[in-house]
């Protein structure tokens, strides 16, 4: 049985790994804004430099659109709030369950919740990370769609 400066060292450390995987998703989220922006920026700049110089895009304006639609989309599923994320507990019923069992075996328990929190968020992150990666390649993909034919008509 751990002492009461042991566990709460313990509940602290698990504590501050769940506000490092907060922080990372939220900074995941700024920089998934950044690329949808990006994504529809490029779609809308090289879309109306085809119509412009009259380019037939075909099978590359379609392949764009796709990568764009994919880009969207992923940007969209990393922005949209998870459920399966969870980064604290609820102190109403944390106290209830902890009230009457000492500090050292609450904050042992404790300990054991967020534990438990940060490993199930780990595969939920990852999963937003993938997402990212896939839309960033999409944003890759759509942009070359898009300059392949325009620097064949206009180069």
């Amino acid at each position: 049985m751990a002492n009461e400066q042991t566990a709460n060292l313990s509940r602290q450390t698990a504590l501050r790994a769940l506000d490092i995987q907060e922080r990372a998703v939220e900074q995941l989220r700024a920089r998934t804004g950044v690329l949808l922006g990006a994504s529809c920026l490029i779609a809308s700049v090289f879309g109306s430099e085809a119509i412009r110089h009259n380019v037939n895009v075909g099978l590359a304006g379609a392949l764009a659109l796709t990568a764009l639609v994919l880009s969207v989309g992923l940007c969209v599923y990393v922005l949209a709030g998870k459920r399966d994320l969870t980064f604290g507990l609820d102190a109403m019923h944390t106290y209830e369950y902890l009230a009457d069992i000492g500090d050292v075996a609450a904050n042992e328990m404790i300990v054991v919740w967020l534990t438990i929190f940060a490993r199930e968020n780990e595969t939920a992150i990852a999963v937003l990370d993938r997402a990212y990666l896939t839309a960033g390649l999409c944003l890759l993909l759509q942009l070359a769609a898009w300059a392949l034919p325009l620097i064949a008509r206009i180069g």
